[in-house]
């Protein structure tokens, strides 16, 4: 239909929308226009782009006027799907429409809406739990944030939760068929293959070469929230003023840019367990309501399946390692208790190592492959991979080594009989290829416990008792890998997360095998020097951040120079 949509990407908000619309967009097939969110359906909402400035028939189809050659055209706009009139409305305009949804775990998602509507000044108290309890008062008309006049584009978070009343109304209005569903699991495992299926419900063919699927709309934090406010909130004497300096194609641009430059990326505090569980409680009428609608089992959405089966998504840096990378995904593949996915994330080689990491892809569906546009190092990868993760808990495997076949097994044991940990690491062998793992069958229940010690802050002072490869960590902790250190970055980052008071176990056996000594041989732990000024600048960061006393710095400080200068007379 030439100059006008006929299909609709209908929200939920943070489920994908931008990234799909965005990845769509690159399709010579397709038009989509460069407005998103323009909600010209939806008249019940108080919305506002609705309210400020309301697009008429004619001025919603001139976004589309740049339509040539394109088969099919399309919009997005997340508020239709909680729109009670905007099915309807679409149906109206166009009734063979197609209508595609993104659905997304109700407390993750609308803890996500929270933070955006931080980051964009549209909500002004910080603390998640608070927003909420203020949704009657926001109702009534009091207690909204400054600036803000219409609470419908995503204030009232439990109506925007509400997907399975959501979903049921467009199934009603809409025949199936034209209806197709995304779950944020599954697009975010494999947005690639998600997409392809859009394309297949558009009835459009099928395209062999791949496009940009890198993250969009990232989580962010405001550099200054007073430009922030400025910028989506500003004073009406601006808006007069602005007008006559300039074209409103060019104000727009240039109000854009400076938005992008005031967002830093920033990773959203974790949703308290607590809070996650009774929202879920409170949405169970909902969730059981898609189940049934979609035939989908969301079993991994509800509390105690999450924590008596947590899922575990194995990241895999990987940087020229064509000769490697297959015996560290088998190693995964082999373990006695499923990891849920692999990620492997490619740091830009420049070897074979990327169609060997396709063709793994192909081969196993919870592989999946992350492609980094430019060399940034293995700290980078990792917090990558990290990102993109769907699992309860991340581990980490380097590619050129590999894990005994019980180390989840055994690592998930101790989650269970622990609850509370952090991170869960173990001890590490130095091995050869084709070397058989030691049998723990003769270890009873009793003597697995026995090998499991709570480790604190001390502990870390002597050394890093968890090697990059044997550590499981949930993967709501707030904290990263960073990404300007390429050694000694994991004892930091463990180091922060145990001084901040999360709790970390050793299980004290050898479950991960590395195929090179930790040090005296290629690569980056053989250079000891090297090594040693990151550990004295993790130090530095620690003391920086307040995690440590300037004394115990010091000891700290000396103590690792002292197993410098002994590694060093042992190394020769």
């Amino acid at each position: 239909m030439t100059g006008s949509p006929s299909f609709f990407i209908v929200g939920a908000p943070k489920a994908g929308t931008t990234s799909l619309n965005e990845y769509l967009a690159q399709y010579p097939d397709i038009f989509i226009p460069a407005a998103k969110e323009m909600h010209f359906f939806a008249a019940d909402l108080e919305q506002k782009k609705r309210k400020e400035a309301a697009l008429t028939r004619a001025a919603y189809l001139s976004h589309f006027d740049a339509m040539t050659d394109e088969k099919i055209a399309g919009e997005a706009s997340v508020l239709y799907l909680k729109s009670e009139t905007a099915a309807e409305e679409i149906r109206n305009f166009c009734p063979e429409a197609r209508i595609i949804v993104m659905l997304r775990q109700p407390a993750e998602l609308i803890h996500s809406l929270h933070a955006q509507l931080i980051s964009q000044g549209d909500e002004d108290v910080k603390d998640f739990a608070a927003a909420l309890d203020l949704e009657p008062d926001r109702k009534a008309g009091r207690r909204l944030p400054k600036g803000v006049k219409v609470p419908d584009d995503g204030l009232f978070y439990r109506e925007v939760a509400r997907l399975g009343s959501q979903l049921e109304r467009y199934l009603t209005i809409f025949p199936a068929e034209q209806v197709h569903v995304i779950f944020f699991e599954d697009f975010s495992a494999d947005p690639q293959g998600e997409v392809d299926k859009v394309r297949a419900f558009l009835g459009l063919p099928p395209v062999i070469t791949p496009i940009d699927t890198s993250v969009r709309n990232p989580a962010s934090r405001p550099r200054s929230r007073l430009l922030t406010r400025f910028l989506y909130h500003p004073p009406r004497w601006a808006i007069v003023l602005v007008k006559r300096l300039a074209p409103r194609a060019a104000l727009v641009a240039l109000r854009d840019r400076i938005r992008r430059l005031n967002d830093a990326k920033a990773q959203r505090a974790p949703l308290a367990p607590g809070l996650r569980d009774a929202l879920t409680r409170e949405f169970e009428p909902e969730i059981a309501k898609l189940e049934s609608l979609t035939g989908r089992n969301l079993r991994d959405w509800r509390p105690t399946e999450r924590a008596v089966h947590p899922r575990i998504s194995a990241v895999i840096p990987c940087y020229n390692c064509a000769a490697t990378i297959e015996r560290a995904v088998q190693s995964i593949l082999g373990q006695t208790a499923p990891v849920a996915e692999i990620i492997l994330v490619d740091d830009a080689s420049t070897d074979d190592s990327a169609e060997i990491l396709w063709r793994l892809a192909q081969a196993h569906d919870c592989v999946r492959v992350i492609t980094l546009p430019q060399n940034a190092g293995p700290s980078h990868a990792r917090n990558a991979g990290w990102d993109a993760a769907q699992g309860d808990w991340i581990a980490f495997l380097d590619a050129d080594d590999a894990w005994h076949p019980e180390k989840i097994a055994l690592q998930v044991r101790t989650i269970r009989q622990r609850r509370g940990l952090a991170l869960v690491g173990h001890g590490c062998e130095v091995g050869e290829p084709g070397q058989p793992w030691a049998d723990l069958a003769s270890l009873d229940e009793d003597a697995l416990s026995q090998k499991v010690r709570l480790l604190g802050k001390w502990r870390l002072m002597v050394s890093n008792p968890w090697p990059t490869p044997s550590v499981v960590i949930r993967r709501d902790i707030a904290e990263r890998f960073d990404e300007d250190m390429r050694r000694a970055e994991d004892y930091l980052l463990w180091s922060r997360i145990v001084m901040r008071g999360g709790a970390g176990a050793r299980i004290n056996l050898d479950l991960a095998r590395l195929y090179k000594p930790k040090f005296g041989a290629a690569g980056l732990s053989a250079d000891l020097y090297a090594s040693e000024v990151a550990e004295l600048k993790a130090i530095g960061r620690l003391r920086q951040a307040r995690l440590l006393s300037f004394p115990v710095a010091v000891g700290w400080s000396a103590f690792s120079l002292a197993k410098y200068l002994r590694r060093l007379v042992r190394s020769r």
